[in-house]
This record gives C-alpha cells, structure tokens and sequence, in this order.
C-alpha cells in the first residue's frame, strides 16, 4: 500500500470488481504500484502489476473490490494462502488513500466472516486503521507485523446465534 494523505471525508462508491468494466484501468492503476502489493509463490513474493499476475491473484481469491472515482482509487481482495497445509485468508490491498482503505475495509468486514489475516509493514499509515477495526498483532515478520481478525463473533451476531462467553471471543 502506498504513502498516503490522512484520511478526507469523501465516500466513494464500492464496486464488485468485474474484468469487462474494470480491467484496463486496473492494469494501468497496477503497472505503477509498489512491490508492497504481491502474492507468495514457493516463499517468493511476486508483485501484482500486469494481467498474468492479476488473473493469477483473482482465480485464488474471493471478494474482488475496486473504487473507480475517475481513476482507480483502491482494489482489494481476499486471497487464500495455504502453507504447511493450512489456509490462511489473506486482505490483499492496494489503496491511493486512507479514506479509500478505510471505505474498502469496512466493505470486507460486513461481508466476511472467516478470520481473516494481513501483512503490514511497521511504519505503514493503516496499522492503526486496521487495529480500530479490531485487527489484533499475531507476530513480527522482520519489517512487517502480522494482524488478524477473528469474525467468529461477529458471525453469530449477524445470524442471531447464541453467544457462548467460555468459547467465543469478540
């Protein structure tokens, strides 16, 4: 994700991605974005930033989100990992603003229940957009720190399931 301005009040429009109207200006947006945008493959990050590596990212993913406010002002998915046989849903964004992760993170939230994991770097200007989402640190990774959310909680107060308070955490 890149350097960005605090956030605004602007409220932009969020779309389900859709390759007929969004593909080319994705591309274009993806072809300047840092390397902070990537997929692992066999413990090697892999920039996304050309049609291969977008088909790549979309056919592993679920929830494709896109703000297009003239340009493409954010992307993001949910992209499953599995390492040591154990799948791990992962927030992949990439965002031109605050306001814009902030938008397309409340978006997955509503609509995610899995627990769901992102890798940020340590001085990144959304580590605490994530926390006051209810983002909680898992691990250091050198330069990067791991969060994660459990929506088990919030699950079962959406479907109107009992809450147990000795074995669901909010």
């Amino acid at each position: 994700m890149n350097n960005c301005p605090p956030p605004t009040t602007e409220n932009y429009m969020i779309e389900h991605y859709s390759s007929k109207e969004h593909l080319v200006s994705l591309l274009d947006y993806l072809s300047d974005v840092e390397d902070d945008f990537y997929i692992t493959e066999d413990n090697k990050r892999i920039t996304v930033n050309n049609r291969v590596m977008l088909i790549k990212l979309l056919k592993q993913s679920s929830s494709p989100k896109i703000i297009v406010d003239k340009d493409v002002k954010g992307f993001c998915v949910i992209w499953k990992s599995v390492g040591n046989n154990v799948p791990r849903h992962y927030i992949k964004m990439s965002v031109t603003s605050v306001t814009a992760a902030d938008q397309l993170l409340t978006s997955i939230l509503w609509n995610e229940f899995k627990p769901l994991y992102i890798k940020l770097k340590k001085d990144s200007p959304y580590l605490n957009l994530f926390k006051s989402k209810g983002f909680i640190f898992q691990g250091d990774r050198g330069k990067e720190v791991l969060l994660t959310l459990n929506n088990t909680f919030r699950k079962k107060y959406v479907n109107n399931q009992p809450y147990n308070k000795d074995t669901d955490t909010p």
